[in-house]
């Protein structure tokens, strides 16, 4: 640091000239979703990120999670896309190294940015210690179900992780009205809290994280219990899914595969209701967006076509084989 001082330098940008070079070389070693040059960032200059981020004019948006953070982050890119350049993690390296990364693959050489705001997947566990460097724009959280328990806990352990990152949001939260462990989240929210939902029709197929485990629960009576949703997934049909915002309602088209998408294409619908991007420009956004990389993606092999469904929890395999089935 004292080298680079006195020759005009700042800690900052030599950790980025030196992240932006490993990168580089990762890249023509055909390492595209490597955290590497992210960690080494990290240990060079630990201000890097906040410091960066700090100079978005449109803020940062986090979504985390059990289920559903990958897709869900690309379909709300897409959907601020509409209205200005978005930075995100695209690779879904979800810890704050992989952020990091990310953002060395957009700046440039000196630093700048040509995105005006940005959205990031985070990690459950992770995005608690993001929210104490970054204080996030808007924050939107997906579900809570049981997963990875060796490194979470129980469940309720991971639902007040998510809390802590409700609590740091400054403008808006976005939370799921059926998930109970979410939507209780809002008693932390020291800002005004929009909520997705699914309609009566739908609120059987998707189910929390208790009821996938208790058959006896009146899914019903607690669908009655949630608050009313800003906006509800009512239909889902081939190519096209039908929600209603406000009490109006639009045919979204979707190309990606899955109940579980249409789902996430809700919540994202929600961010960009909070966010000011009008409902058809929604609709335009997420009518162009391909699957993320195993999430509901169709490949040809041997004149085969294949579905690639990542599945790493009993809640998504529930999802994945009822897609299956129908």
């Amino acid at each position: 640091p004292g080298v680079a001082l006195r020759y005009g330098f700042s800690v900052r940008l030599l950790a980025l000239f030196i992240g932006k070079l490993v990168l580089l070389l990762g890249r023509m070693l055909g390492k595209r979703g490597s955290s590497f040059p992210g960690l080494v960032v990290e240990k060079i200059y630990p201000g890097f990120l906040p410091e960066t981020l700090a100079g978005l004019p449109g803020g940062v948006i986090l979504v985390s999670g059990t289920n559903g953070k990958t897709t869900t982050v690309k379909m709300v890119a897409e959907i601020l896309a509409t209205q200005q350049p978005v930075l995100t993690n695209k690779t879904g390296a979800n810890f704050t190294r992989g952020i990091i990364s990310s953002i060395l693959a957009e700046s440039s050489w000196r630093g700048g940015l040509a995105a005006t705001s940005a959205v990031f997947e985070v990690d459950e566990a992770w995005a608690a210690r993001m929210v104490q460097q970054v204080r996030p724009h808007g924050v939107l959280i997906t579900n809570v179900m049981r997963d990875q328990m060796d490194r979470f806990g129980e469940i309720d352990h991971t639902a007040n992780l998510l809390g802590d990152v409700v609590a740091a949001a400054t403008h808006f939260v976005v939370l799921n009205a059926d998930d109970p462990r979410v939507r209780a989240m809002a008693v932390r929210s020291q800002v005004s809290v929009t909520y997705f939902g699914v309609g009566a029709d739908l609120r059987r197929v998707f189910i929390s994280d208790d009821e996938l485990y208790a058959a006896d629960i009146d899914v019903a009576a607690k669908h009655a219990e949630r608050p009313a949703p800003d906006v509800v997934l009512e239909q889902i049909e081939p190519g096209a899914i039908t929600v209603a915002v406000k009490g109006k309602h639009a045919r979204v088209p979707l190309q990606v595969y899955g109940s579980h998408n249409a789902q996430n294409a809700t919540a994202a619908i929600g961010v960009g209701l909070r966010t000011g991007v009008p409902l058809a420009d929604a609709a335009a956004g997420l009518g162009r967006m391909e699957a993320a990389f195993g999430r509901g993606e169709f490949i040809e092999l041997n004149g085969q076509r294949l579905l690639l469904q990542l599945v790493k929890n009993p809640g998504g395999f529930r999802y994945s084989l009822m897609d299956i089935a129908t």
